[in-house]
This record gives structure tokens, sequence and C-alpha cells, in this order.
């Protein structure tokens, strides 16, 4: 690809762009872990929205569910798709007021700022090597168990239904 691929990139300018300000997602909102996708030949990114509370608690932040979705074409960061779940049958049993969880959870709770931040990042460079993989229709089975198993332990376990919902593929390669 002549283009270096940049998750974290493509997530950045989606939060400055107007369809940010045009979609009327509301105030307090913010970006998931992704999902990634092949779809008619194309990558594809999911990114998931959701609310964060701080309680002033540590390990006691609340965490709403899944609320919102964005697909983007990981090539050019072309905005495909823009879903609000609660307009989605899937998840009509949802309440999307009420916390699903805490966040930091078991498999995290041990790490301080320093270390989140550096698996962060790590994450994000391995999506980055996944889509150039997907881009090439191959993903060596080691690149996607290391981004399977950090992944597992980073994504709040609340969530992992919504996660299964929306990609059942993603979900099964990436997070069982």
């Amino acid at each position: 690809m002549a283009n270096e691929i940049s998750v974290k990139k493509l997530i950045a300018e989606i939060k400055t762009s107007d369809f940010m300000i045009d979609c009327a997602m509301p105030l307090g909102y913010v970006e998931g872990l992704p999902l990634l996708r092949r779809c008619n030949g194309e990558t594809l990114l999911m990114i998931p929205y959701l609310k964060y509370q701080v309680t002033g608690k540590v390990d006691q932040t609340l965490v709403y569910p899944i609320r919102f979705v964005i697909t983007v074409r990981v090539r050019d960061g072309r905005i495909m798709g823009y879903q609000d779940l609660l307009a989605d049958a899937r998840f009509g049993k949802v309440d999307f007021n009420q916390p699903i969880g805490l966040f930091r959870h078991e498999a995290i709770r041990g790490w301080n700022k320093q270390v989140y931040k550096d698996n962060k990042q790590l994450l994000y460079r391995l999506y980055d090597e996944a889509c150039e993989a997907m881009d090439a229709e191959t993903v060596p089975a080691a690149l996607a168990e290391q981004l399977g198993q950090l992944l597992r332990q980073m994504v709040e376990p609340c969530q992992l239904p919504i996660y299964q919902a929306l990609d059942a593929a993603f979900y099964n390669t990436y997070m069982v």
C-alpha cells in the first residue's frame, strides 16, 4: 500500500470533521476500540462510540453501552456509514441510559496509566498492521493472535455482546 495506514489518525480526523458535527451525536460520547471488516473488496473500520461517567472512585468509572457506530473505509478515510443502535432492532432491549459495567475491569485493573497507554499504542499499531494485511487479503496467524489477545484484555467485558452483534466474524476471530 502506497500510504501507511494509521487507524489512530483516521479516528482523530473523524473527531474534527464536519461529519461529526452534522451527525448529531450528543456530546460526551467517545470512541471505543474499533472493529475491522472486509466488505466488497474494501477494508473497513467500525468505530463504536460510548459514554463513560466518572464517579470519583478508583476503578468505578461507569461504562455505558455502545450507542453509535461510524464505519470508515480505511484506504481513504471516507465515511461509509453511521448507525444509532437505538434504532437497531438487535439492541431493542438495551437501555442506553443505564451503565452496564465499570472501568477498569479485572483484566486491566493492575495496569497503571502508563501501562494502559503503552498497550493501547501497541494495539493501534496492530490495527494498522492488520488493515494492511487485510488489504493484501492475508492476515498472518501470529498478527491475528496478538491483536486478539490484546483486544480480549482491553475491551470491557460488558461490551462483548455488542461487539458480537455488530460483527460476529470479527468477534469470533479476535475476541473469543
